[in-house]
């Protein structure tokens, strides 16, 4: 996947999310980024909607499978345009283009709210266009 920054980290918990954007597609990289009882929240009705409760849970269950909606075969381009804040809670704003494995073109706009805590992410929470998603994914 291509991973535009169009702004540059300013502190140690804006790194740890560019970490975790440069570790997706990689297993090994993601639950290195993950505390042990981390946590990721989507909100919406999707099949993974929910709270995902653990490394494991998150970076197995939620990652891999939200992966498999997506062509493995396409790139992808994922461009970051803001970080906002300087302390423990960092929000990332994005847009994340690729192709479906349905073969649909796929446009979705993310802020993501990470929490960081000794130099791991401890929670997320996701907000996307959850009805754009189903419509292109389902």
């Amino acid at each position: 996947m291509d991973i535009t920054l169009l702004v540059e980290p300013s502190s140690e918990a804006q790194e740890v999310v560019i970490a975790f954007f440069r570790a997706l597609g990689n297993r090994a990289k993601l639950m290195d980024v993950f505390a042990d009882d981390a946590t990721w929240t989507v909100w919406g009705n999707l099949p993974f909607s929910g709270t995902h409760q653990g490394r494991t849970a998150v970076v197995e269950d939620f990652h891999e499978s939200a992966a498999a909606l997506f062509d493995k075969d396409f790139p992808g381009s994922l461009e970051i345009t803001a970080l906002i804040g300087e302390g423990p809670v960092v929000a990332a704003e994005f847009h994340y283009q690729t192709r479906t494995a349905l073969g649909r073109d796929y446009h979705n706009h993310y802020t993501e709210v990470f929490e960081v805590r000794d130099g791991k992410i401890q929670h997320v929470r996701e907000y996307m266009d959850t009805q754009h998603l189903a419509a292109v994914c389902y």
